[in-house]
């Protein structure tokens, strides 16, 4: 980590620089607009504007917060740009060209009549059909250039501050960097906003690209070996997109297609047959290197083209390879083109790939530019967990220009992988037990059709994990848990209430597509196509089994009475191993088994006698058999799927049934 003291030292001798040239140009160029046929050719209120705009850009770098410690790269990127500001921008008091053209037009050796009036618009050099500058065309063009500079200047120091305003939050941190967040809080935004002039520069953005496909015309092999195409124009281009910005598919295609051309020109230069190789291991030769130990294929370059052979000897080209595996390739090449450290910064790096290729390719990428920082955005909770090696940063919003609200993430009350997903949703969350695949899930999919619900197994969790939630600072959403029943009493249930958690009525939720207020709508629904539901039918079955095993319905609701009153105890003040039997039999003895079994004995006789189907529904604990069994007694085998889409198709039901059944759900 670097010290903040050597960052200061850079920018103040930018600070330097920038007034320095202030002086320079008021003292030199500003002296000169008392020659009144110079003002016909230069802009000079414009100069002066630029100057107010120079003075207001050192006071943003004096004003910009940069305080402890920072990573190489920030330093060395804040060097380099000020190494290149003082090479292109901020050198004009040392340009005797320019000094030469000052004197020239103070000693009035410039005859303005052999002027071209129009000599700011014309393309200056040897195109274009016009002839070279004449010697007082060439005084004027001096301060001409200098005007354009300026202006260039100010739009590379504004990228510059923004950058930094941008790239200090990630380099605060001494580890990669992966960006979570929902869609809008401005993952993507926050890197579309860090500006790139060219492949020098030490920042190196990876858009998610769902175009990779190459064609052969497209490819240029330079004539000479010292030429190299230009790749400069991909750096620069806006390659992140949003969901209002979307997929340029043409740029997209064209920007690989630069890529490609690059690293085969490139090699070109190196292995060219036309001279001898400089014995140098090209990027190409090094991706494709990569590749090939990633991907376990054997992919080389032949004829200045990617080709790949799979097993059995055949040869097919770049087109032909998976998604996967162009997937990969394209990441490699968009890493090692980019030779010098810095920042990298990916967007979907998960793209394509399966989650082992995933995990291996980025390891392998992260090894080989150790010395680089990887800034991720990604949607994939899996992937985010896999950076071992990273900060996991909640990006809350992004504010147009570089105003970034963001928190990293330190917590160790729920799984990462959870907390990933609950942030990259703007839905309110439910918690609910079960998993992806279970009923619970599928179930409460169909009945809470603007939450985003989240399985995570046991009722513990759900009680856990909705707490953590809902006590996190500045999270603009609501967490909801629900649990079923299962033996828990009055007092429990109000208890759970308190801490947003919702005790279903049922033992077990499936119980719920059981209940009359489904069977009546299934009823109608069935009649239409012929397929006749006798509700008192099935409710006597249902009747029937559950008469057939008392004993386990009982010896169900009792496990379940015990264990909730087990999981309430805790053994707090002994503070000796006898303390401790004496307070677990304490505990024990708290619990009259027999007592339990009268009372719910009692109360579930009542229940069969009577007929009280929905207080039957309410304590059984005989999914399993009842689910499945009754409906294809009456020969209805998709019953559940056809449950679920009358719940979610009925507004009115499922109205009705989230009033009944889910007070404290939205």
């Amino acid at each position: 980590m670097k010290k903040v003291d050597n960052i200061h030292e850079e920018i103040d001798d930018l600070v330097q620089a920038i007034d320095k040239e202030i002086n320079f140009i008021n003292d030199n160029i500003i002296t000169l607009k008392v020659f009144e046929k110079l003002n016909e050719f230069i802009n000079f209120i414009e100069i002066e504007e630029h100057l107010e705009n120079y003075k207001y850009i050192i006071s943003q770098l004096k004003n910009l917060n940069i305080s402890g410690e920072y990573n190489e790269n920030f330093l060395q990127y804040i060097r380099e740009e000020k190494q290149r500001f003082f090479q292109f921008h901020l050198n004009h008091c040392k340009d005797e060209v320019l000094q030469q053209s000052i004197n020239d037009i103070k000693n009035k050796e410039v005859n303005y009549e052999n002027i071209d009036i129009e000599l700011k618009k014309i393309k200056i050099g040897y195109g274009g059909g016009r002839p070279p500058l004449n010697k007082d065309e060439g005084v004027l063009f001096q301060l001409i250039h200098l005007e354009n500079d300026m202006a260039s200047f100010l739009t590379k120091i504004n990228d510059f501050i923004n950058n930094i305003y941008i790239l200090k939050d990630f380099s605060e941190i001494n580890t990669n960097v992966v960006i979570i967040g929902s869609n809008g809080s401005g993952k993507s935004t926050l890197s579309r906003r860090i500006k790139i002039d060219n492949i020098d520069q030490s920042i190196n953005i990876i858009p998610s690209h769902h175009i990779l496909y190459l064609t052969s015309e497209d490819f240029i092999i330079p004539r000479y070996s010292d030429e190299i195409l230009d790749i400069n124009t991909y750096q620069n281009a806006t390659k992140l997109v949003t969901e209002n910005e979307p997929f340029d598919n043409d740029s997209f295609i064209n920007s690989l297609h630069n890529l490609i051309n690059y690293l085969i020109n490139d090699h070109n230069r190196h292995k060219g047959d036309t001279y001898d190789s400089d014995g140098k291991t090209t990027i190409l030769e090094k991706t494709v290197d990569v590749c090939s130990k990633i991907l376990k294929k054997n992919i080389i370059i032949k004829n200045n083209v990617i080709t790949c052979y799979d097993d059995n000897g055949n040869i097919y080209d770049f087109n032909q390879m998976s998604d996967g595996e162009r997937q990969v390739f394209y990441f490699v090449a968009s890493v090692l083109s980019k030779e010098k450290d810095g920042y990298i910064i990916i967007d979907e790096p998960e793209n394509h790939l399966n989650s082992q290729v995933c995990k291996l390719l980025w390891d392998k990428l992260e090894m080989l530019k150790s010395k680089s920082t990887f800034v991720y955005i990604t949607h994939d909770p899996k992937f985010a967990i896999s950076r071992t090696n990273s900060k996991i940063i909640w990006s809350k919003s992004f504010t147009y220009p570089n105003k970034w609200d963001y928190e990293v993430l330190e917590s160790n009350v729920i799984p990462e992988e959870l907390l990933i997903e609950v942030l990259g949703s703007k839905e309110n969350i439910i918690f609910c037990e079960g998993t992806d695949t279970s009923i619970d899930k599928q179930i409460y999919d169909s009945m809470f059709l603007k939450e985003k619900i989240i399985p995570v197994e046991g009722h513990l969790n759900v009680i856990s994990y909705t707490k953590a939630i809902n006590n996190i600072e500045g999270l603009n959403l609501n967490a909801k848990g629900i649990i079923d029943k299962d033996g828990k009493t009055k007092d429990e249930i109000e208890h759970y209430e308190k801490d947003n958690i919702s005790v279903t009525p049922f033992n077990e939720v499936e119980m719920l597509l059981l209940c009359e207020d489904i069977l009546v709508e299934l009823k109608k629904e069935f009649d239409q196509y012929g397929e006749i539901i006798n509700i008192d039918e099935w409710k006597e079955e249902i009747f029937n089994i559950c008469n057939k095993n008392i004993e386990k319905l009982l010896t169900n609701i009792i496990k379940a009475r015990i264990e909730n009153k087990l999981s309430a105890q805790k053994i707090q003040t002994a503070n000796t191993v006898d303390k401790i039997k004496e307070e677990l039999e304490n505990i024990l003895n708290m619990i009259d088994v027999d007592d339990i079994y009268k009372k719910e004995s009692e109360k579930l006789k009542d229940i069969l006698d009577n007929k009280k189907y929905s207080e039957l529904l309410e304590v059984c604990s005989l999914k399993a058999q009842i689910s499945k069994q009754v409906p294809h007694k009456f020969h209805f085998y998709n019953y559940e799927n056809r449950a679920l889409g009358i719940i979610k198709n009925n507004d009115k039901l499922r109205g009705k049934l989230k009033k009944k059944y889910f007070k404290t759900s939205t």
